[in-house]
């Protein structure tokens, strides 16, 4: 798996990856990826100090490279980096929907759970060449909250919280969120505190409460839940 822990540093557009595109999985090292010297300069400081080892290498055609090698090795991760890249005809690759579509399928088949929560997101909206499906798309989100993979956790609960192709059932949506929310999701603390905030629900205790997880969805980032902090 080497060549995908390298080349997952390499995806093109973004200022800073984290192997195995993991924000919900344990701290890894980071390669940052900025055509801006002084954003690169910023960044690396910020995440040094945040104890992450970094290394900066703005090259996407070295990740398309890593990416192929560790999709000839059937590295599930690897499959689901390169379709993307290939679906946007990023790293000197050339546009094809279909074959990077075809890699990201191969993947969730094979049980990724982020490949999972990807094709489920294109079900979602009909993107790209697969329709719209609002019920493949919770049967695959169902998939990925299964092995505890707490994007897909949430799209699930805000699916059940609201009735959106399925019957509302406020008891999983509170179960899902905090599944999430266990693992650190700054969205999913704001979703839990929205709905105890809201009266909708209540609190299991005073770690859970609104104010509670407005503060920890406000440390991690979330500048709404900061907002509401203030509001309070």
């Amino acid at each position: 798996t080497a060549d995908f822990h390298i080349g997952s540093c390499y995806r093109p557009r973004f200022s800073c990856c984290i192997i195995n595109a993991g924000v919900y999985m344990p701290q890894p090292d980071i390669l940052i990826i900025d055509d801006d010297p002084l954003v690169r300069e910023i960044a690396s400081d910020i995440l040094k100090e945040e104890g992450y080892t970094v290394q900066i290498v703005p090259d996407a055609r070295e990740a398309v490279r890593w990416f192929q090698t560790a999709s000839a090795q059937n590295y599930l991760p690897a499959h689901n980096n390169l379709g993307w890249m290939t679906m946007r005809g990023q790293g000197g690759l050339v546009l094809d929907n279909a074959a990077g579509l075809k890699l990201i399928q191969q993947a969730a088949d094979s049980g990724h759970p982020w490949s999972q929560a990807n094709i489920a997101w294109m079900y979602r909206r009909g993107f790209h060449s697969l329709p719209k499906d609002p019920e493949a798309a919770l049967a695959t989100y169902r998939k990925a909250a299964a092995q505890g993979y707490a994007p897909a956790q949430i799209e699930l609960a805000a699916a059940y919280a609201q009735g959106e192709g399925v019957t509302a059932n406020l008891l999983t949506a509170l179960e899902l969120y905090r599944k999430a929310a266990d693992q650190g999701s700054a969205d999913a603390c704001l979703a839990l505190a929205e709905l105890y905030a809201s009266g909708e629900a209540a609190p299991r205790n005073a770690a859970d409460s609104a104010n509670a997880l407005y503060e920890r969805a406000a440390e991690a980032g979330n500048t709404h839940a900061a907002d509401r902090l203030a509001e309070r």
